[in-house]
Order: structure tokens, then C-alpha cells, then sequence
């Protein structure tokens, strides 16, 4: 499989249970992408500018519900998964940002 993302990857999750995988972007950006492992089509389900500075990790939560990101600015971002809307955005979450 291949995915072209014209930007530098931080961060990769695979969903629990789906065919899903998730990446964080260099420029602040959440994608995600169905998959099929009988071919190497990659379908783009999710292309979202989460955070302002690089989104440096990505993890699905909730059993695959959600996925949270982690961003340079020290904020995390949880988005839902089905509905592509934000459920929570903490400012200054953290005292340094994710190396």
C-alpha cells in the first residue's frame, strides 16, 4: 500500500477491528484512509487541518470511536471517527510539546 501525501508524516495508527489507518501530518493535517488488504487501493475518508503547528502523533481511542492527535502547540484534539466532528480541543494540554 501506498499513500501520497506530498507532506511528512509524524504519527501512524491502525484502527482495533477496521480496515482503517490514521496518520498526523508535518503541516498540523489528520488523514485517514480505508484500506483493503486484498489490493493496494488506499481511500482517503478523512483529510482535517487539526492543529495550527505540526500534529507530531496520532492514536485511535474510544475502541476506534475516536482518534486524538497531539500537536507541537501543546494542544490534543479528539475527533470522531464516523461523524468527523471535533468532541474536544485542550489548549496548552501539555507543559512542553510531543517531541
Amino acid at each position: 500500500m501506498e499513500a501520497s501525501l506530498g507532506e511528512i508524516p509524524f504519527g501512524i495508527d491502525f484502527h482495533p477491528s477496521k480496515e482503517l489507518v490514521t496518520l498526523s501530518l508535518i503541516i498540523g493535517d489528520l488523514h485517514l484512509y480505508k484500506y483493503n488488504t486484498d489490493d493496494s487501493l488506499l481511500q482517503r475518508c478523512l483529510d482535517l487541518h487539526a492543529h495550527a503547528e505540526s500534529c507530531r502523533t496520532v492514536r485511535f481511542i474510544n475502541g476506534g470511536q475516536a482518534v486524538a492527535t497531539g500537536s507541537k502547540d501543546c494542544s490534543i484534539l479528539a475527533t470522531d471517527v464516523e461523524t468527523e466532528s471535533i468532541i474536544a480541543h485542550l489548549e496548552n494540554a501539555r507543559m512542553s510539546s510531543i517531541v
